[in-house]
């Protein structure tokens, strides 16, 4: 068989739909073919990372974490680094840890997301002595 194939051929010996595919591609985990367009190919690389991508997921990884390992990993196994994050105690039996390298404006909304959550959390419920 060739060295280069189409999207059907691709996704028949990765065994997965061609939707799943170009959603790869959309996100930014699988490039896109050599050749765009009606003739589109794939080569043996393309099929590598698919099945790169099928064994970080089968360790338990998300494709945004698969997606932020970055290109430059593509066929390999690597983990992505570990991304700094900043950890909340909503009280005595919850915790929530909200990644550090956000913008300052959503870190901010998050702060205050976080703060009527736990309000809401030690807040005790109106038939609370019913309960009890």
């Amino acid at each position: 068989m060739k060295g280069r194939f189409s999207l059907v051929e691709l996704a028949q010996r990765a065994e997965i739909p061609g939707r799943t595919i170009r959603f790869y591609i959309a996100r930014g985990i699988l490039q896109g073919p050599l050749h765009a367009g009606r003739g589109a190919e794939y080569d043996g690389r393309h099929l590598a990372r698919i099945a790169a991508i099928r064994a970080l997921q089968g360790r338990g990884l998300t494709l945004a974490e698969i997606a932020a390992a970055g290109v430059e990993n593509q066929g390999a196994l690597a983990l992505p680094k570990a991304t700094p994050s900043l950890r909340y105690s909503l009280g005595e039996d919850a915790e929530v840890y909200v990644r550090a390298d956000l913008p300052p404006w959503r870190l901010n909304r998050i702060r205050k997301a976080i703060g009527t959550l736990q309000h809401l959390i030690q807040e005790k419920p109106e038939n609370a002595k019913d309960r009890e």
